[in-house]
């Protein structure tokens, strides 16, 4: 059933819910310094007449979209109903509209919601409790979700930063109105003492969707007011967490590998961190990562701390999960870090897929890195001598190919050049920064290149390998080279 917009569903009760009520609104002013209004749904009564004979109560206890009232639907029927009865106009004014486009209500004379679950049935607005002097007792922020969020999700909200988190009364989307501000001064003993309006989030992270959370600014809002505030909260499924077991991940549950061993800690000082297309810089908080689980894997990871209702730093200061900042968002397909977060010991085929930003906000992408495996013979493998050494092929200037004096040792991501003994290894593994042109040559960064791979062995040793290569094409259109040498036995020394 949708919220009702429309006056005319409303029907003015000429009993409370302590009697038999005949209508979905009732006006109590049997304590006229202390009037209240009544707000029965169908869960109260469930059929009412509108004039055709009894029908469906329309007004709806569901929450989010579903279901309730707008204030400026009840405004209108208050208005109408004053008109014509003139036993309710004996009484003060229930009510007067400041900005109807915004939502924005003030409440009059000391009139209020009977009891806190008639005030989670008004939608659409925020609204000020005023006395009957006109001074303000509360503030009612109207909190409202744009983007779609699942019926079975649980949204939430903060009132201060780092706050203790409060579930919204309904699960879905949220149209809902929050305290934001209370005095007990002008003598409304329930109202509180506090003033929250200069910070709100509303924040939803279910398991297997994108995490949104979003504050005031977000939506240019400095302060929550008594209006309707609409946020761009959103939960579109996660591409995906949803395939793992969040009981599997989560270190509140029973973490398999590789997530056991993960953890997430502010450090006790900054740590410099490099390998970046970008100068070096400073993080203070970390992902530790020492089963080399996929940044999928680690994605899942940060999901389940930021659902945690317990601390989640294994560091300084405590953090409780859910109420702290998400650890990443997606831009357009890549993974953006919160500032200073550094996840350790990733693939190194993914980092391109990762964007981080220092303590100082500078941004830091990963180079393109090529992974390039050459499977060994049996005769290399066997021969404990056995040798590698891997050549630029041939380069823009032909006097450092490969069969001349200056050939050109080809070096590894970090600058390591590409030689060694096989030692028994079934393949031969090394990094390529397709980012930056290979050292030596004059190729340009991202230009296709190849490399002359060797495999030679001892002449003494039986059964040994025969010097053989492979050549190998760096190109950029994978991550992951694979090639295989073979070896003939040498017979022949």
């Amino acid at each position: 059933m949708a919220t009702i917009i429309d006056r005319n569903d409303i029907i003015f009760s000429s009993q409370g819910r302590s009697g038999t009520p005949d209508g979905n609104v009732y006006l109590d002013v049997s304590d006229p310094v202390n009037p209240v209004f009544e707000v029965l749904a169908s869960d109260e009564i469930s059929q009412l007449d509108y004039g055709s004979g009894l029908e469906a109560n329309r007004l709806s206890p569901s929450g989010g979209s579903l279901g309730g009232l707008t204030f400026k639907a009840l405004y209108g029927a208050i208005t109408v109903y004053r008109g014509a009865n003139e036993t309710i106009r004996r009484f003060a004014k229930i009510a007067v509209g400041k900005f109807s486009l915004a939502g924005a209500y003030d409440l009059l004379n000391n009139w209020q919601p009977s009891t806190d679950a008639d005030l989670k049935l008004l939608r659409g607005s925020g609204l000020r409790f005023l006395s009957v002097t006109g001074q303000v007792n509360r503030i009612y922020f109207g909190a409202k979700s744009l983007g779609e969020i699942n019926s079975a999700s649980q949204p939430y909200f903060q009132t201060s930063a780092l706050g203790s988190s409060t579930d919204f009364t309904f699960q879905g989307d949220v149209d809902e109105m929050i305290q934001v501000f209370g005095t007990t001064a002008n003598g409304d003993t329930s109202a509180g003492n506090f003033d929250n309006r200069s910070f709100f989030s509303l924040s939803v992270r279910s398991w297997g969707r994108i995490h949104d959370r979003k504050v005031l600014g977000d939506s240019g809002f400095e302060s929550a007011e008594n209006f309707l505030g609409g946020f761009g909260l959103t939960e579109p499924a996660h591409p995906t967490t949803g395939s793992y077991n969040e009981a599997d991940v989560s270190p509140d549950g029973s973490p398999v590998a590789p997530w056991s061993t993960m953890a997430y800690k502010t450090e006790t000082s900054p740590v410099l961190r490099s390998g970046f297309n970008e100068a070096d810089g400073n993080f203070s908080e970390s992902i530790e990562n020492p089963a080399g689980g996929s940044l999928d894997e680690v994605v899942a990871f940060m999901d389940a701390l930021s659902r945690s209702p317990n601390d989640i730093d294994g560091g300084t200061p405590s953090q409780i999960g859910k109420d702290a900042d998400t650890l990443y968002y997606f831009d357009q397909g890549i993974i953006v870090l919160k500032q200073g977060l550094f996840i350790e010991n990733l693939p190194s085929s993914e980092l391109t897929r990762v964007r981080l930003t220092d303590d100082a906000g500078n941004v830091k992408t990963f180079p393109t890195l090529i992974t390039v495996s050459v499977a060994t013979s049996a005769p290399a493998q066997s021969d404990a001598n056995a040798w590698y050494h891997a050549f630029i092929e041939d380069d823009e200037d032909t006097s450092n190919d490969y069969n001349s004096i200056n050939a050109l040792t080809a070096k590894d991501k970090d600058g390591v050049d590409i030689k060694g003994l096989v030692s028994g290894a079934a393949s031969i593994q090394f990094d390529l920064n397709f980012n930056a042109a290979p050292i030596g040559t004059t190729w340009e960064a991202g230009e296709a290149y190849q490399i002359r791979f060797i495999v030679g062995g001892d002449p003494s040793s039986a059964g040994g390998p025969v010097e053989n290569f492979v050549i190998i094409s760096i190109d950029g259109t994978t991550q992951s080279v694979n090639a295989e040498l073979s070896n003939e036995v040498e017979n022949n020394v």
